[in-house]
């Protein structure tokens, strides 16, 4: 027999559902073909043979993934200004341009000059479904004293699902 944990959307063929009687040290293949559901999702089945003749049974467990093709977009580059000692927040739309269900962290890939505080919030989107988007803030602080007139911050989001898959955008404070 089997179970498994797939949700819907998900196809199972399972065959032979029995083996017969075999001889001791005989064996036969089964073949359990798993139709999946759509990029990025997890399905897991345990296959259980168990003796007719005894109590007898052994477990093993098949983890399938369907690959996905992350995406993501950022946008779009803001541009503010503020006096020493105060904040600017922008808003950015992150959107999945992926095939499947993903997740982006975001991070600061550059502040020209250093020093700057920068807080986003989310630094997560939570997960998003393909074509979703939610808004993020990023709020920079201006130092007391500014020894420069412009401050760029490059703000990156990076996919959970592949974190080779990446991008930004600048924020550019006067």
């Amino acid at each position: 027999g089997h179970s498994t944990t797939g949700g819907t959307g998900w196809g199972y063929t399972f065959f032979p559902s029995s083996t017969g009687s075999l001889a001791p040290g005989a064996s036969i293949q089964v073949t359990f073909v798993i139709t999946g559901d759509g990029p990025g999702y997890v399905d897991t089945t345990v296959i259980t043979a168990t003796s007719a003749a005894s109590s007898l049974s052994l477990a093993v467990t098949d983890e399938t993934t369907i690959t996905q093709i992350a995406g993501v977009d950022i946008e779009p580059p803001r541009t503010g200004s503020s006096v020493a000692g105060g904040t600017v927040a922008y808003t950015h739309t992150v959107t999945n341009t992926g095939d499947g269900p993903d997740s982006f962290d975001l991070t600061v890939a550059d502040s020209n000059p250093p020093g700057w505080t920068i807080n986003m919030s989310p630094t997560n989107t939570g997960v998003l479904l393909p074509g979703e988007s939610t808004v993020v803030t990023v709020t920079i602080q201006v130092p007391a004293v500014v020894t420069v007139t412009v401050h760029t911050a490059t703000i990156q989001a990076t996919s959970v699902a592949d974190p080779l898959v990446n991008d930004s955008v600048l924020d550019t404070t006067n």
